[in-house]
């Protein structure tokens, strides 16, 4: 429940930022400038409503996720503390890893979704369901998962950055707490959770940044026709018909490696804004239902 709260009401209010960076990525030239510069753009060639494309799968898709990710990051955490050779932090980082695969299994539906109805005009008035079933008549329900290497390849980083250095993080303030006596750690545990969150929003973006950037790639609408037309190097080849590989060379051919940290200054924005807030609400649920605070035990 703390994780699916958490994560569809910060993926939800920050659907304005993700849609700017995403814009960004997609058409760089175009968007030059800084977010707002970015902004002022989107919204004058197709007016404020821009901003919220995509989110209806972003708040469902990112609601199912977070309930999976962060139920199974805590469950194995304790399974696996339990193991005899492993240490504290491989036992999370494994945990981490495990939580973040299981997600993006199920986030690659949505968030392909939400690309397309970002970056494609034509995709703009679908609604989630319709999205999804447009997805899935178009190349059969695997078709949906076309981009689960890319999803993978940004959603473990993700995950091991916001939720191992969450967890350690938080413990390492508490500890400095129980250094003093000044303050106690229940005066201070939402100081901490929040200054955590933040940090760990930080390591999160830049570990993700280059998968964010695949994957944003790899489910870019083509333009100039239908995919699959001209020979197999045309730039009219379908980007999901693409291996990681191949995407992740024709990146670096085009802009070396700037071009896997396209959007930064926005995902920084938008995963800092996501982050903070998600991990602070998680926290909130978790003790409204009287559970401790992360790194508080």
């Amino acid at each position: 429940m703390a994780g699916a709260l958490c994560a569809s009401i910060s993926h939800g209010v920050t659907t304005p930022l993700d849609v700017i960076k995403t814009k960004m990525q997609q058409a760089p030239e175009k968007y030059k400038g800084g977010m707002l510069s970015a902004a002022r753009t989107m919204v004058s060639d197709e007016g404020v409503g821009v901003l919220l494309t995509g989110l209806e799968p972003t708040v469902v898709g990112y609601g199912i996720e977070g309930a999976v990710k962060f139920g199974l990051y805590e469950a194995f955490k304790t399974i696996l503390a339990h193991v005899e050779f492993l240490d504290k932090f491989t036992a999370k980082l494994l945990s981490s890893v495990i939580a973040g695969a299981f997600a993006a299994v199920l986030l690659c539906p949505m968030e392909e979704a939400r690309i397309k109805m970002v970056g494609d005009a034509s995709w703009a008035k679908e609604s989630l369901i319709s999205a999804l079933a447009r997805l899935a008549l178009g190349g059969g329900i695997l078709s949906t998962f076309a981009g689960l290497p890319a999803m993978l390849l940004k959603q473990i980083p993700y995950t091991m950055g916001k939720q191992v250095s969450f967890d350690i993080l938080a413990e390492f303030f508490y500890g400095l707490v129980a250094l003093q006596s000044r303050f106690t750690a229940a005066e201070l545990k939402w100081t901490i959770s929040i200054l955590s969150a933040f940090c760990a929003s930080i390591v999160a973006c830049l570990m993700s940044q280059p998968g964010d950037v695949l994957l944003t790639e790899t489910f870019r609408a083509v333009e100039g026709g239908q995919a699959g037309h001209g020979s197999p190097n045309s730039s009219q080849k379908a980007q999901g018909q693409r291996s990681v590989g191949e995407i992740i060379r024709a990146i670096h051919a085009q802009r070396g490696l700037p071009g896997f940290f396209l959007g930064l200054q926005a995902r920084l924005s938008h995963v800092a804004s996501i982050i903070t807030t998600q991990l602070v609400i998680n926290d909130l649920v978790k003790v409204a239902l009287g559970l401790q605070p992360t790194g508080s035990h």
